[in-house]
């Protein structure tokens, strides 16, 4: 397997992201932007299409070969063990553009082997990059082009701290049973950026979804918390959950500091898995 320059990547992807971004924001704004529903009663706008097409092209034109998947695209096939794998979301948070809110983002994540490798968080309303790969680890860029490097923070082990999980469709037994037995508390979702990378800006100490989640979704923010140090889901047996084994979605998934304790996954994990 020929090595990736993922820090390579990333760079010719950039102008891209601004690009697009700039371009869906003048889309919403002309008389002639447009909104539909797709079959699941979810909005989709000319712009998303656009930006779906426009990323493809991209992709397509500087990493040939490899299958894209992207969630505005017609045909969501993959060759099953596909080596390298995109999954594109052009908005990830349609709700709120089409709203005329600034809370929405372009996800593009690549996966290695099916282990999401390397993301690409991509705010247009405020110009914040967020980027990471397995290789070289995740860093933030602002509109004024200053770059922070970002990492993994471990979970609290001081006995007065109070930790606190984002939680997405938990039951109540569930919530309860954190907060009694571990003193976590649910954290409120996050508003001005992607759930899942909450933890890296010091806003929950990890991510845990019970809701059904498109990979496209996922892929980008697992592999940048991947990147920064977090564990992300693995299958009862310990190996990593795989996104190029033929399906588009998860049914569970969670980002957590690689020191969390036993006793809290297992309680995690107990509504939908053996550990």
């Amino acid at each position: 397997m020929t090595k990736i320059d993922f820090d390579k990547r990333i760079q010719q992807l950039l102008p891209y992201l601004k690009t697009a971004g700039k371009q869906v924001i003048e889309m919403r704004e002309d008389p002639g932007f447009s909104v539909m529903q797709k079959p699941d009663d979810s909005p989709v706008s000319n712009a998303d299409i656009w930006a779906n097409s426009y990323f493809t092209d991209i992709l397509e034109q500087h990493f040939p070969g490899e299958p894209i998947v992207g969630e505005e695209s017609e045909s969501k096939e993959y060759p099953v063990g596909a080596e390298r794998l995109w999954f594109v979301d052009p908005i990830d948070g349609t709700r709120q553009f089409v709203s005329g809110k600034d809370n929405f983002f372009i996800l593009i994540g690549l996966c290695l082997n099916g282990v999401p490798s390397m993301g690409i968080c991509y705010k247009p309303s405020t110009g914040l990059l967020i980027a990471g790969n397995i290789e070289t680890g995740v860093w933030s860029i602002n509109e004024d082009g200053i770059k922070t490097p970002m990492q993994a923070a471990p979970w609290p082990s001081d006995p007065g701290s109070d930790p606190s999980i984002i939680l997405k469709r938990p039951d109540q037994e569930l919530k309860q049973s954190l907060l009694d037995e571990f003193g976590i508390k649910r954290h409120p979702y996050v508003g001005d950026q992607v759930d899942m990378l909450a933890p890296l800006f010091g806003m929950s100490n990890g991510y845990v979804t019970y809701r059904e989640t498109a990979y496209w979704d996922l892929c980008a923010p697992a592999a940048i918390m991947h990147s920064a140090g977090y564990e992300i889901l693995h299958q009862p047996d310990d190996s990593i959950y795989l996104f190029n084994e033929g399906g588009f979605k998860a049914e569970f998934y969670y980002s957590l500091p690689s020191n969390t304790p036993a006793q809290i996954k297992k309680l995690l994990f107990s509504k939908v898995m053996s550990f």
